[in-house]
């Protein structure tokens, strides 16, 4: 910006009394630029006409117009009259005439308006066609970016798992409905759980499971259905001499659990209470449908209380416990 406005202030000056300007140099510079070039007819190495040329051409030069000019930072100017050298340190601005003499060197006008330098026309600029090519910035209005909100996040930060266990159960509980000792109960279930995807190493979750168990022995046959709702907490992507296994914990707790028992005495259907704790070990071993199959076992401890005593079967209302070890397989989808 500096240079533009010193720029313009010496185009101002310069071009407004380039006229007198130049008449001005013209009668104070012309005798002594003929002076010199008497020396160039003494010159022996130039021929008659070269020297008639270059006088013809020197006096086309100071007669030519008055430009303005930026000399580039280490351009070297010539003394004319010693040939000495110097060496600009930063970018000159400067007056100089438009034509140039046969060396390919532009003279230049000093402040004392006397000719003294001259500087090779390939390091120099003409401000005038440098100011022309200068466009004022263009002002426009800033492009206001629409975002859309969506009350619906398309990628929520959560995993679902569909699971599938099947295992045995054995039960005290169970036992003293049959009157069998160690006695096994086949056990099936089906759990959807959804978990948090966080930054936390534990990840928590909530999750529904639907599970029977069925079995008989000494001609009495049950079924026993579970409807419950719990919470997990997974430590996923571990690295323990097995990786990227997953360890957690759930706690259940019955929505509704019925046993329906049937005998020689006939059929009876009895609700009960049912809380359970699960510990389980699961890892992923193939991808599908942008999700991941893991497989996994699992241990569950179940306390087991009849809601009411019952007429038909040896059912009473203090707690009992089963234990159930299982088989898993899971799909592990992220919500998208």
């Amino acid at each position: 910006m500096k240079l533009i406005i010193i720029t313009i202030l010496l185009t101002t000056i310069s071009f407004a009394q380039s006229d007198n300007f130049l008449d001005k140099i013209n009668d104070k510079n012309k005798d002594l630029y003929l002076k010199k070039l008497k020396k160039y007819k003494n010159d022996r190495s130039y021929t008659f006409a070269e020297k008639e040329a270059l006088k013809v051409q020197r006096e086309d030069i100071i007669n030519s117009k008055v430009i303005i000019i930026a000399i580039k930072k280490g351009s070297i100017l010539v003394e004319l009259n010693s040939n000495d050298t110097f060496i600009t340190s930063k970018e000159v601005i400067a007056r100089a005439f438009q034509l140039e003499d046969y060396d390919g060197y532009r003279l230049l006008i000093g402040k004392d308006n006397k000719i003294k330098y001259k500087v090779r026309a390939d390091v120099t600029s003409n401000l005038k066609t440098m100011l022309a090519m200068y466009e004022e910035p263009r002002s426009f209005d800033p492009i206001e970016k629409k975002i859309d909100f969506n009350l619906v996040d398309k990628e929520l930060l959560f995993n679902y798992d569909l699971t599938l266990n099947l295992g045995l159960g054995k039960s005290s509980f169970l036992n003293e409905v049959t009157n069998a000792n160690d006695h096994f109960s086949n056990i099936f279930s089906y759990e959807l759980a959804i978990l948090g995807k966080w930054k936390f190493p534990i990840q928590a979750g909530f999750l529904t499971k639907y599970e029977t168990q069925s079995a008989q022995a000494n001609s009495i046959s049950y079924s026993f259905d579970s409807l419950l709702l719990g919470l997990s907490f997974e430590l996923q992507d571990q690295d323990f001499y097995i990786k990227d296994f997953n360890i957690g914990l759930k706690l259940y707790t019955e929505l509704v659990s019925r046993l329906n028992i049937t005998g020689p005495d006939g059929s009876e259907t009895i609700n009960i209470s049912k809380n359970a704790l699960n510990l389980y070990f699961t890892k992923p071993f193939y991808e599908v449908f942008n999700g991941d199959l893991l497989w996994g076992v699992n241990y569950s401890r179940q306390w087991i209380k009849a809601k009411a005593s019952t007429a038909l079967y040896s059912v009473g209302s203090r707690s009992n416990t089963n234990n159930v070890f299982a088989l898993s397989l899971t799909y592990r989808g992220a919500w998208r």
